[in-house]
């Protein structure tokens, strides 16, 4: 467990990062939220509300596990800004949702599931200060949570989706909704040991400052002790990109890391082939695979599989298992981590799994809400909770069920002219949109003997010659990509006497809750006539 963190902790390798972002932040922020926050939290796992006992002092601290300024670690309050991107915005698709807004609204979700292109947040009394009875309540201690105050535009409001994809509030700033509908509040309970995600949604862009205040009472003299802190969020597009690294990684960036080769059943015996691709790639080439069964809370070295690419074999003892790649830098510190996927293997029976947590019906005025699910703890990153997301917009393809992935639907790609044309105007693809919140990427690779000879492939197999990126999904019938080379790759397609080039499209959709499917095309892309 990482040490908790004096209410300042002043790093010399950020100072430089710090200071830039804070000029370029001060006048969005004010000098009040932008002054003293050297850590900008915009993706990856963080307990924003995480109380503990230090120095003799109960407090509320911040449990970073973003991997963005290195190792996890706990930092003070004041020294942290949560950045809720329009990575996070969605649409409102109505009905249930539309106490939040209106359909068709945006929204800024921070959710239960992990949206890997954004924060995810949540709270935790797992500190060993609060555990074996430390304090009074329950089998273990119970703490009461309170959202003191709600500075900034809009209403923010927390809920928990239920195994149907009903909405189980737990608190909201929305004062006339806590007064027509106890199902809102203000105040919660969390017993010692809890490690619990929801969904946070912001009704409106711009600077927010939540107060909490969590109380406990200590079993050795009775005594309530309370700590109050003041959070700072931020909800919409930055007006620059936020810091991405800080001193244990060199000042190379933290790409995000996806794998490729576990999005399809594998025979029992075959040999599975998984590749880590960054994006956008460093100069670090050290990465590491783990697995672990849904019951084991530690991730455990993945045997014989090292490097970007790797083989596997797909065994019963793998069959199921989540797998995940990391990326090390030169301190031998995790530097980005991949959703974990789990290994399909036919006709084979996973380890059983943790027992379900039944469903709660949704909560109505004459019903108390329950509290808070406990998530499971993450060992390193922690796998995306099966919660089913908000009803689709109109014309979105709807996963089928809280475990499917979401189906693609709808795929049309342009008809392309040439090589010559690829190389100008790059290959455009349209789907139907899938479930809002949704993240949508392409790659194009080269193939075949043709894209050797013009460099565009590797001797031994494929190169992947461009990517493009929907971060977030949300109204609409359709979803557009335009997959556009490099200028290097550019140069050499137009200069081209091939007669044709297999380029590979593949198209992935993740969920938010972290489910992926991908459809593949092979194009054949004529050369111009010489």
């Amino acid at each position: 467990m990482p040490r908790p963190a004096p209410s300042r902790t002043p790093r010399r390798a950020i100072t430089v990062l710090a200071a830039s972002a804070i000029a370029v932040l001060t006048p969005l922020f004010g000098t009040a939220i932008a002054d003293a926050r050297p850590y900008v939290l915009h993706k990856g796992h963080v307990d924003a509300i995480a109380p503990l006992v230090q120095d003799g002092r109960f407090q509320l601290q911040v449990n970073d596990d973003t991997l963005l300024y290195g190792p996890k670690a706990y930092r003070g309050v004041d020294d942290v800004l949560f950045a809720v991107s329009d990575e996070a915005k969605a649409i409102s698709p109505g009905g249930a949702y539309a106490l939040f807004a209106p359909a068709g609204e945006p929204l800024w979700l921070i959710p239960q599931g992990q949206n890997p292109a954004a924060v995810w947040a949540g709270w935790s009394t797992e500190n060993d200060s609060l555990r074996n009875g430390a304090f009074a309540g329950g089998a273990a201690g119970l703490f009461d949570f309170e959202l003191v105050d709600h500075d900034g535009p809009g209403e923010v409001y927390d809920f928990q989706t239920g195994g149907f994809g009903q909405i189980m509030p737990v608190w909201t700033s929305d004062r006339a909704l806590r007064a027509a509908n106890p199902a809102w509040k203000d105040r919660w309970t969390v017993p010692a040991g809890s490690h619990v995600h929801s969904n946070w949604v912001f009704t409106r862009p711009g600077a927010h400052h939540l107060t909490f205040r969590v109380s406990g009472t200590r079993s050795s003299d009775g005594a309530r002790l309370s700590a109050t802190a003041r959070y700072h969020f931020f909800v919409g597009a930055l007006p620059s990109a936020p810091p991405a690294t800080g001193g244990a990684t060199d000042g190379a960036g933290v790409p995000d890391l996806e794998v490729d080769g576990l999005d399809q059943e594998n025979t029992a015996g075959a040999t599975v082939s998984l590749r880590a691709a960054q994006d956008p790639v460093t100069d670090r080439s050290d990465v590491r695979w783990f697995s672990r069964a849904d019951a084991e809370a530690e991730w455990a070295p993945l045997a014989g599989a090292a490097g970007a690419t790797t083989t596997v074999t797909a065994t019963d003892e793998l069959a199921g298992r989540q797998i995940q790649a990391r990326l090390y830098d030169a301190q031998d510190v995790p530097i980005a981590r991949s959703v974990p996927q789990a290994l399909r293997v036919q006709g084979a029976v996973p380890a059983p799994g943790p027992t379900p947590t039944p469903d709660v019906p949704a909560p109505t005025p004459d019903a108390p809400t329950p509290d808070p699910v406990p998530t499971p703890a993450p060992a390193s990153a922690p796998a995306p909770a099966p919660v089913p997301a908000p009803a689709s917009a109109p014309g979105a393809a709807v996963a089928g069920g809280a475990s499917s992935a979401p189906p693609i639907k709808g795929v049309r790609i342009a008809a392309s002219a040439g090589l010559r044309t690829v190389a100008r105007s790059g290959v455009t693809v349209r789907l139907a949109a899938p479930v809002p919140g949704s993240r949508v990427s392409a790659e194009l690779t080269a193939t075949g003997a043709a894209a050797r000879r013009l460099g565009l492939a590797a001797p031994d197999g494929r190169r992947t010659v461009a990517r493009a990126k929907v971060l977030r999904t949300g109204a609409g019938d359709e979803v557009r990509l335009v997959v556009r080379p490099s200028a290097a790759v550019r140069a050499r397609l137009a200069r081209s006497r091939a007669t044709a080039v297999s380029l590979r499209l593949s198209v992935v959709v993740t969920s938010p809750q972290g489910q992926r499917s991908r459809v593949t095309r092979t194009l054949v892309v004529r050369g111009a006539a010489r």
